[in-house]
């Protein structure tokens, strides 16, 4: 363990070193990793259907459970209901 912490201290030691040398790979790793603004994102783009006319209740109810743990955050109670003012088209 003392020899890990030995390695790491002096690689961080090189590394701030590169830094001060303007190594803009030294930079870039320090900022992807330190930096919120420039660390590494993954996008997910999808479109959602939210036609439920043909799952049972049992099926949408796993699935409120299972999006319930996710970030997408709560479902809405009319989900599966058709809105009264909103037009339909297919």
């Amino acid at each position: 363990m003392k020899g890990s912490l030995l390695i790491n201290d002096m690689t961080e030691s090189q590394l701030l070193s590169a830094i001060k040398d303007r190594n803009m790979t030294a930079i870039i790793f320090w900022l992807k990793h330190h930096h919120p603004a420039y660390e590494t994102r993954v996008e997910i783009r999808a479109g959602l259907n939210l036609d439920n006319e043909n799952l049972t209740q049992k099926q949408k109810a796993i699935i409120k459970e299972a999006l319930a743990h996710t970030t997408i955050g709560q479902i809405p109670e009319t989900c599966g209901k058709e809105d009264k003012n909103e037009k339909r088209t297919k």
